[in-house]
């Protein structure tokens, strides 16, 4: 049931453009994830967990397991509390829907946590109607009216990348910021690029697909 609810999200221009991308991973026997794969790991080590100055901050959920907060989510929470403790007046927009075998969303399950550590709830906002990245920044777009500067972007150093990838394409003004102190590389950071690289194929194939063809319906999408 799962599997079907999500191939009924995607579309069919979405569920096209996959098969498209998975053809072309295949025929190169997956040299085409190469580039990708080279300017997210670029990103992933060399952006900085130093904060700018902004007035806004956006915390990017990530499913949760069983209504729990994974580690990697976690770290994406604390570095938005670390923040706040040296600037008390800043806005903290958490993203995030409630995905299959959980009865919160994520964006909820940030928010809790958060308070819980003494950050105020009126300094806090959420949307939890997103499922995806790209939801993400397209609902998370619709809130940008309250941010006088353009926002920081909060997320896994692996993320990173694919974020500010779908922000430009909808020409969000945006600043990134990294949860992780540092990069370490380890082998569950590599299959985590690895699985970034897959999803930034996918999207790059699926935009070349859309402005090639002038398919007005998949350009609204992902602009």
């Amino acid at each position: 049931m799962q599997i079907i609810s999500k191939l009924k999200m995607m579309g069919t221009d979405g569920l096209f453009t996959l098969l498209i991308s998975n053809i072309i991973i295949l025929l190169s026997f997956g040299i085409t994830l190469i580039p990708a794969l080279n300017r997210i790991a670029k990103v992933a080590i060399n952006s900085s967990h130093e904060p700018p100055d902004c007035e806004c901050y956006f915390v990017f959920g990530l499913k949760l397991i069983h209504d729990h907060a994974t580690e990697e989510f976690v770290l994406r929470l604390q570095r938005a509390y670390s923040i706040y403790l040296n600037n008390p007046s800043i806005k903290i927009l958490i993203l995030g829907g409630t995905t299959p075998n959980n009865s919160v969303s994520e964006a909820r399950k940030g928010e809790v946590w958060l308070v819980q550590q003494g950050v105020p709830e009126e300094l806090i906002q959420i949307e939890d109607q997103s499922l995806n990245t790209l939801e993400n920044l397209k609902n998370a777009r619709n809130l940008l009216g309250d941010c006088k500067s353009q926002a920081c972007f909060i997320s896994n150093r692996f993320h990173l990348y694919r974020v500010s990838c779908l922000a430009k394409q909808m020409s969000i003004a945006h600043t990134l910021c990294a949860a992780e102190e540092r990069w370490v590389y380890s082998t569950a950071m590599l299959k985590q690029l690895c699985v970034e690289a897959y999803f930034v194929h996918w999207f790059e194939v699926g935009r070349f697909w859309s402005y090639m063809t002038t398919n007005q319906k998949s350009i609204e999408r992902i602009s």
